[in-house]
C-alpha cells in the first residue's frame, strides 16, 4: 500500500505545523507571507522519504522554496528568476541550474509550484493555473537528504493550499542511512545495494545519527515498516553520537514490534571504521557486517577495487559486493519473532 497523502491543507487555520514562522500569518483560510526574505517559514515534519511530491499554490513567482539539510551543511532551493525561469540550487557545491523554458506570468496569476523527488530523480514543476500551462526542470544538480521544508518570498504572498503526497510503500524493509545508501557514486539507482536487496530508504547524503534519530516519528507514523536497517557511521566523526542513536532505534523499533538489524559501516580509506565494527560485535549478535564485505584484505582502508575515487564512497562493483553479501546473508530474511518476548515476560512474572 502506498503511504499517500502526508499533509493536505487547502484552508489554513494556523500555523502548528510549523516550528519557524517569525512574520508569517494566516487570514482568510490563507498563510500569509512576509516582504522578507530574512523570515522563512519551516514546516516542523523530518523527512527522509526515497519518493514523495510537494506542492504550493502562490499567488506571486517571488515565493523560494528550500529543503533544508538538518545536519545544517547545505541546502537545495527551487525559485523562478527574474527572466521566468525555473532554477535549482545546490548550496554543496554552488551549482545553479536554469530551464530553458520561460514561464509566461502575470501579476495575479495563481501558480501550482511542485518539487518532486523520484529517488535520486528531482523535478521542479510550475503550472500557471490562470494559462494552464507547464515547464518543467530537471534539478540533477542537487540532492535532497534529512530535511525540513522552509519558504521565503520577497513580495506579500498568499499561499492557498500545501499538499505533501508520497507513492512509496508502506511496510516492509527499511533502511536508514547515507549518501552511500541513496546510492551515490553508483552509476544509477538501480545498481546501487539497496536497490539490488529490494528495500526502502528513509536517508539522504552528508547525513548523521543525530538526523536519523529525527525521523524516527515518520518512520513509525507513516512508513510504519516491519524491519530497520541501520546503516548510519559513515559521517558520524562523533562515535558516541553513533552507539547513542543504535541504543535509541534498538529501543524504539523493538518496544513498537519492529525488527532491528544494525550495521557494521562500510570501510574507507578517508578514515579508520575499526571502533565502529569492534562496537557492533561486541554488543550485537545480529547484524550485517559491511566492514569486513568492504575493507581491504589487510589495514582498514576501502577496497582498491569497491573505491569510486574519493576514497569514501562505493563505485558499482562495491555496491554489488554488498549487494550480494545481503542477499546471501542468513539474515536477509530474518524477522524477530516477538512472540517470545511476551512469553518470557509471562514466564518471569508466572514463576518469580
Amino acid at each position: 500500500m502506498e503511504i499517500g497523502i502526508i499533509t493536505n491543507i487547502t484552508s489554513f487555520q494556523n500555523l502548528s505545523e510549523t516550528d519557524v514562522n517569525l512574520g508569517w500569518s494566516v487570514s482568510a483560510g490563507k498563510l500569509i507571507g512576509p516582504a522578507d526574505t530574512t523570515k522563512p517559514i519551516q514546516f516542523s515534519h523530518v523527512s527522509g522519504l526515497w519518493l514523495w511530491k510537494r506542492t504550493i499554490i502562490s499567488n506571486k513567482k517571488t515565493l523560494k522554496l528550500f529543503f533544508y539539510n538538518t545536519a545544517g551543511n547545505f541546502t537545495s532551493d527551487f525559485y523562478i528568476n527574474d527572466q521566468n525561469k525555473l532554477c535549482s540550487h545546490f548550496s554543496y557545491d554552488n551549482t545553479t541550474r536554469i530551464s530553458t523554458d520561460i514561464l509566461g506570468y502575470t501579476s495575479g496569476d495563481l501558480l501550482e509550484i511542485s518539487i518532486i523527488k523520484n529517488g535520486r530523480t528531482i523535478t521542479f514543476s510550475v503550472k500557471n493555473l490562470t494559462t494552464n500551462q507547464v515547464i518543467n526542470l530537471d534539478a540533477v544538480n542537487v540532492a535532497i537528504s534529512i530535511h525540513k521544508f522552509r519558504l521565503i518570498t520577497s513580495e506579500v504572498t498568499e499561499i492557498s493550499s500545501y499538499k505533501f503526497e508520497s507513492s512509496q510503500t508502506t511496510g516492509g524493509t527499511l533502511v536508514v542511512g547515507d549518501s552511500i545508501t541513496y546510492g551515490s557514486n553508483a552509476t544509477s539507482e538501480n545498481l546501487s545495494w539497496v536497490s539490488i536487496a529490494n528495500w526502502q530508504r528513509d536517508c539522504g547524503p552528508g547525513d548523521k545519527s543525530p538526523d536519523a534519530l529525527l525521523l524516527i516519528p515518520e518512520i513509525l507514523n507513516i512508513i510504519k515498516p516491519v524491519r530497520v536497517i541501520y546503516a548510519m557511521g559513515t559521517n558520524d566523526t562523533i562515535i558516541d553520537n553513533w552507539k547513542n542513536a543504535l541504543v535509541q532505534y534498538g529501543k524504539v523499533m523493538n518496544a513498537n514490534r519492529i525488527t532491528f538489524i544494525p550495521v557494521c559501516p562500510y570501510a574507507n580509506t578517508a578514515r579508520s571504521m575499526q571502533a565502529y565494527y569492534d562496537h557492533i560485535i561486541a554488543n550485537y549478535s545480529i547484524f550485517f557486517d559491511f566492514y569486513t564485505t568492504t575493507k581491504a584484505d589487510s589495514g582498514t582502508n576501502l577496497k582498491p577495487e569497491y573505491n569510486s575515487g574519493d576514497n569514501v564512497h562505493l563505485n558499482n562493483a562495491g555496491h554489488a559486493a554488498v549487494g550480494n553479501y545481503v542477499l546471501n546473508s542468513p539474515y536477509y530474511g530474518y524477522y524477530k519473532n516477538f512472540e517470545d518476548d511476551i512469553l518470557e515476560l509471562y514466564v518471569t512474572y508466572r514463576f518469580k
